[in-house]
């Protein structure tokens, strides 16, 4: 074979002839291609769309979340009532008085007991409220039998108890009280066994709340100066918003019983009203109030032929004196 020849075959043997299966493998290429990407776009534009949905709705989202603690709490509150109470009985020798009553028509010498008890109180600083010789001296009096008692006239006199009410709102929203009254649970007869009477040093004229267990039980301000009264919430808007407080001294008076009784709130929320109940340690299931009348027609016995019981004043010097007459 010539050179050429040589040289041609081996310049041809140089040339590569197109592969038929090119076409065949940028089929596969876009065919994969489409698998991977499509599902990414698509996840791609899902997650934008979620996001925008989500950002859309976040307002709504907030407010049905902020409708749901709401609904907890409120089912939380709504386990007490629209208000609770709080109660502290109020005694003060120097405004009040150091005054006793008794179902037992007391011996001599309980009678000379009940003065030395009564001698605590001239070493108590009675001029600057309570004190510890006045709780302690009330404690053994009580363990004598006697009920204490203030005097009060609204116009019409008296025995009286004084109490310091404070209520709280109880609810998430503002409570409205519309109503407050006594109830007299019990009616019993007034004691007529012996009467210590102490009085009291005076004071300014001034408005009390009030509340006439002989009467309707109505909670009214009565002014001591004027001798007029008018029913509280005529004159007090009394609306309590959650956790907010509200007080009063409450000062219960009769003349005809040892009445047992309950303060009755009538309270308005969100257009419902409800009667709250409230005795004398601020709950619906305590111990009733009491106040006891000391106005008995006549008080203490003959037994033995010696006189138990009567009425007494006190000098304050440690000695109980009966009354003249």
């Amino acid at each position: 074979m010539s050179r050429r020849g040589r040289r041609v075959r081996v310049a041809g043997a140089g040339r590569r002839t197109p592969s038929r299966n090119h076409g065949k493998w940028w089929a596969i290429g876009a065919t994969v291609a489409t698998v991977v990407v499509i599902p990414l776009v698509i996840a791609l534009v899902s997650a934008q769309y979620g996001a925008w949905v989500t950002f859309e709705r976040a307002p709504e989202q907030e407010v049905l979340a902020q409708e749901s603690v709401k609904r907890h709490e409120d089912a939380q509150l709504e386990t007490e009532p629209p208000v609770v109470a709080r109660v502290e009985q109020l005694w003060d020798v120097n405004g009040d008085g150091w005054n006793w009553v008794f179902e037992k028509a007391l011996s001599p010498a309980e009678i000379a007991e009940a003065g030395r008890i009564s001698a605590q109180l001239e070493s108590a600083d009675i001029g600057n409220g309570p004190t510890s010789q006045e709780e302690t001296a009330a404690e053994q009096m009580s363990a004598l039998g006697g009920r204490r008692f203030l005097s009060a006239c609204i116009p019409d006199c008296g025995s009286a108890t004084r109490y310091k009410v404070v209520l709280t709102g109880h609810r998430r929203e503002t409570v409205s009280v519309v109503g407050m009254r006594a109830r007299v649970l019990e009616r019993l007869p007034v004691p007529d066994g012996t009467m210590l009477y102490a009085g009291t040093q005076g004071g300014e004229p001034l408005e009390r709340v009030m509340v006439d267990l002989d009467a309707d039980g109505a909670v009214r301000t009565f002014d001591e100066e004027s001798q007029t009264s008018t029913p509280y919430l005529h004159s007090h808007n009394l609306t309590l918003a959650k956790d907010e407080q509200e007080g009063f001294e409450l000062t219960a008076v009769t003349s005809r019983c040892w009445c047992k009784w309950e303060l009755v709130v009538t309270t308005e929320y969100r257009g419902q009203q409800d009667e709250v109940v409230v005795r004398s340690d601020g709950t619906a299931s305590g111990a009733p109030f009491e106040t006891v009348s000391a106005d008995a027609p006549r008080f203490g016995e003959i037994v033995d032929g010696e006189q138990r019981g009567g009425e007494f004043s006190y000098d304050y010097m440690g000695n109980w004196l009966p009354m003249d007459g």
